[in-house]
């Protein structure tokens, strides 16, 4: 597998809320922790029409390398900071552009 970036779509063993059960998710990688954790945000194919939701189009509009199966949302409110062993297959990387307007809605400005 290859090495796991920031913008990456993997598959990953996503902890429910008690943290004790995990389920196999797609997530977008938002950052990787020196000590190897990755923060993952969750996919889901539910339409979520939220303002913490971001849609991604499915097939290769949104990404440079791989594709996405299914329309999906990304769950903003849903993140986690996952083990590396926990990542199964990777997916698809966004394009550059894509993953920066995510960040962007994830760490808006202060002045908002």
């Amino acid at each position: 597998m290859p090495s796991i970036q920031p913008g990456d779509i993997v598959v990953v063993l996503f902890p429910y809320e008690d943290i004790a059960v995990k389920k196999a998710r797609p997530c977008l990688i938002l950052a990787s922790h020196p000590d190897g954790r990755l923060l993952a945000v969750k996919m889901t194919s539910t339409r979520l029409d939220r303002w913490w939701a971001y849609r991604l189009e499915s097939g290769t509009a949104c990404v440079s390398k791989g594709s996405i199966r299914l329309e999906s949302w990304l769950n903003l409110r849903r993140r986690a900071w996952i083990q590396p062993e926990d990542v199964g297959v990777w997916c698809a990387s966004l394009k550059p552009e894509v993953f920066q307007e995510i960040l962007d809605k994830f760490n808006p400005p202060e002045n908002l």
